[in-house]
């Protein structure tokens, strides 16, 4: 394809140009997004070998998307305060455009977005990449990944419900969102009166759910893996969004000297982003075999897993 000038007046048309520029994985091509949200692999054909620069934006740049791109074999590099957009491929042309890389700009998103298809050798590409200077994704994405829970906990989440990973692709994922663990036993009726108190003065309404722990191991915006059991037995698994964490006081009557601190989450599952991936049935028959039937230490607090314990769960899962 060699392209020639051409108006795009739909984010539709923006789309398929796009796709069409970079069809074909024999030449060098690169997308620069300021944001890439979700969908973005759906308008990256050929991925690998292709180089996207975007920005560590929370709550417009998707970590777990990014880690897709990369498990394709794209080349994800950041820039901060980047805004433009600009799709090029050698020898074929480019797409100066308003749309990021997201089904919000070029999908079901319904944005009007425009732009403009470029023969080649109009736009000079080295003169953009020696302004940006771009760095590599990859050490960035977990800081990236806390700060966008932060961003969605903070406005509550409205995005599309989608399907999420599973435990194998967040195993074999580079730069694995981290999680924590925490198996109980013992139930209250209620959170300590210091973190109904506080969640009251500032959202109105009791915590909706919570774990304690006896050492101060997950931090806000974390995601914590819950397994309760009674009698070594799984009753319920699933996860718990750490939106705060608090220290009960001595004076607080319902303190559990042993367990001194909680772990709360405030709203409802639906109001949060995805978790790093979904309980499904081969997940939980894997959780069974590999951590109830682990010596792990201090269950009394959550807990990182180690390597030889994710490990584990992703050959029960084979």
């Amino acid at each position: 394809m060699k392209s020639s000038r051409r108006v795009l007046y739909s984010s539709a048309e923006v789309r398929s140009a796009i796709i069409e520029l970079f069809r074909g994985g024999a030449t060098k091509r690169i997308a620069i997004s300021a944001f890439v949200g979700d969908g973005a692999d759906a308008y990256l054909p050929c991925p690998n070998g292709l180089q996207l620069i975007c920005s560590p934006t929370p709550g417009a740049t998707n970590p777990s998307t990014l880690r897709l791109l990369l498990s394709k074999g794209v080349t994800v590099e950041f820039v901060d305060g980047l805004h433009m957009k600009v799709y090029w491929a050698e020898n074929r042309g480019a797409v100066v455009t308003s749309a990021n890389l997201s089904t919000n700009a070029m999908g079901v998103g319904g944005l009007k977005e425009a732009g403009v298809l470029l023969p080649p050798n109009e736009v000079d590409i080295e003169r953009i990449l020696n302004q940006l200077k771009p760095r590599p994704a990859e050490p960035e994405l977990r800081r990236l990944d806390f700060k966008h829970r932060a961003y969605w906990k903070r406005v509550q989440w409205t995005g599309t419900r989608r399907k999420n990973n599973s435990y194998t692709e967040w195993f074999e994922s580079p730069s694995r969102e981290q999680w924590k663990f925490c198996e109980y036993s013992i139930v209250s009726e209620d959170p300590s009166d210091t973190a109904i108190q506080s969640v009251r003065q500032e959202f109105g309404k009791k915590p909706y759910d919570w774990i304690s722990s006896a050492l101060p191991r997950v931090r806000e915006n974390d995601w914590v893996l819950c397994i309760y059991t009674r009698g070594r037995q799984q009753q319920r698994i699933y996860w718990l969004f750490a939106d705060r964490v608090f220290k009960i006081p001595r004076s607080d009557h319902s303190l559990d000297p042993d367990r001194p601190y909680e772990v709360i989450q405030i709203h409802r599952p639906k109001q949060y982003p995805p978790p790093p991936f979904s309980i499904d049935r081969r997940f939980r028959e894997a959780a069974i075999r590999v951590l109830l039937s682990s010596d792990l230490e201090d269950l009394d607090s959550p807990c990182s897993l180690t390597t030889g314990h994710l490990r584990a769960l992703h050959a029960a899962m084979q």
